[in-house]
């Protein structure tokens, strides 16, 4: 199964299921438990959030435990930004909707999981 596929490999993952990552996220708690590592990049949008019946406060606080949490914060710096809390999750630029995809490191991740020139 995907547990035993990942057994010392490092994942890489995507998702974008409006709401719904989750859910995805937990079914893939044998996978994170078999692997190496995982490095992932997914949606956070507090209202999709919200409308797949998760609070984002409860959510943001299960990926914490588990992973490190990034956004983009500069791409001419090439830098990624720590997300510790919703506040710093940023709003769509007029919409006043907190949108941003965030990467994910799943904790114990080997450390040279980012890309040369790169920094967090």
């Amino acid at each position: 199964g995907p547990a035993a596929d990942a057994a010392g490999a490092t994942v890489l993952l995507k998702m974008d299921i409006e709401g719904f990552e989750s859910p995805a996220l937990r079914g893939l708690t044998g996978v994170m438990d078999a692997a190496a590592g995982l490095v992932g990049l997914i949606e956070f949008d507090i209202d999709y959030i919200r409308w797949a019946g998760q609070e984002p406060e409860d959510y943001l606080g299960w990926l914490r435990e588990r992973f490190l949490t990034y956004r983009l914060a500069d791409t001419k710096r090439r830098r990624l930004a720590p997300v510790a809390t919703l506040a710093d999750i940023p709003f769509l630029h007029g919409t006043g909707r907190q949108h941003h995809d965030l990467a994910l490191v799943l904790k114990g991740t080997r450390d040279d999981w980012l890309a040369p020139g790169w920094s967090c």
